[in-house]
């Protein structure tokens, strides 16, 4: 059994595989395995694969029938995982060499079922600045609805002790653009404390210009965050913690709602949705003529 499960989505990635693959290979710490998802791309990416794999049993292929997204080939992984900490990283990011050492060295000295670190978010023509420059040392966050925020977000930025997600069974929910969201919600509502650590142990490539800055993709990325709301709201009523979290919630449609200002389509229904959430969440009966004023504002009446 390895100490680190690496768990990295393949689809058409040929260009930057190499880096991410390297980046594992040559970690100061090697007691690892890689779990590379065949997604079905259309490009030579698993080609390479294939040669890390032949050359170190370390490497392993997990293979789809057909395409199903990155949700559905993180949970492939997810369920094929034997080390006692998981990681995630996008087959077009890469970490640094020492990430690893790094992370068993704090992960032995905490108690905390999820550590987290900073990154560099690196441009198309090679620049790269830190995603928080505060340097703040480690230390370790209590999770309560004033500090949710900060753990809600990518699933990569993070290492997860195993038995944690055992626990509590929770996977990516498949055909979702920010599935990352609902999965960091059920999983870090859940715990009592996060250590954060300032070293930046993971480069993220930013994606090019336009990737999803068409106005179709826009909104279809708000659609998504209200289903992810949606869901992470009722995910946690069902265990008994919507109210613990309620601030949170009301954050986070607000924040939906102020998107809609910049789109047309399907406008309507994104805030119907809304409207009805707040009344399942039963939203205050002194808010109400503040809601309808604001429902009618964003309606453009």
């Amino acid at each position: 059994m390895a100490v680190f499960s690496i768990i990295i989505p393949v689809y058409n990635v040929e260009k930057e595989i190499r880096d991410c693959l390297d980046s594992i290979k040559n970690q100061t710490f090697q007691d690892f395995e890689v779990l590379c998802v065949d997604d079905r791309g259309s490009d030579s990416s698993i080609d390479i694969v294939k040669e890390y794999v032949n050359a170190d049993s370390r490497f392993k292929i997990l293979t789809h029938e057909k395409n199903s997204g990155v949700s559905a080939a993180r949970n492939t992984g997810l369920d094929a995982a034997t080390g006692d900490n998981i990681m995630f990283v996008d087959s077009d990011d890469w970490l640094d060499l020492n990430a690893l050492e790094v992370l068993n060295n704090k992960l032995n000295k905490t108690k905390c079922e999820i550590v987290m670190f900073n990154n560099y978010n690196v441009k198309p023509d090679g620049s790269k600045k830190l995603q928080d420059e505060d340097k703040e040392g480690d230390r370790t966050i209590k999770i309560n609805d004033d500090e949710l925020t900060l753990f809600v977000g990518v699933c990569w930025n993070r290492v997860y002790r195993k038995s944690l997600l055992d626990r509590l069974k929770v996977r990516f929910p498949v055909g979702l653009i920010v599935e990352d969201s609902d999965f960091t919600f059920k999983v870090c509502s859940q715990v009592d404390s996060v250590l954060i650590i300032d070293e930046p142990l993971y480069f993220y490539r930013i994606q090019r210009e336009g990737s999803y800055t068409t106005a179709d993709n826009v909104q279809e990325r708000i659609v998504d965050e209200l289903e992810v709301l949606k869901n992470t709201y009722r995910y946690a009523r069902d265990n008994g913690y919507d109210k613990k979290y309620r601030k949170y919630f009301l954050h986070l449609i607000g924040t939906t709602a102020r998107k809609i200002v910049s789109i047309t389509h399907r406008r309507r229904y994104i805030i119907q949705q809304i409207h009805d959430l707040l009344i399942e969440m039963k939203f205050p009966e002194d808010f109400k003529e503040f809601e309808s004023k604001l429902l009618t504002f964003w309606m453009g009446k």
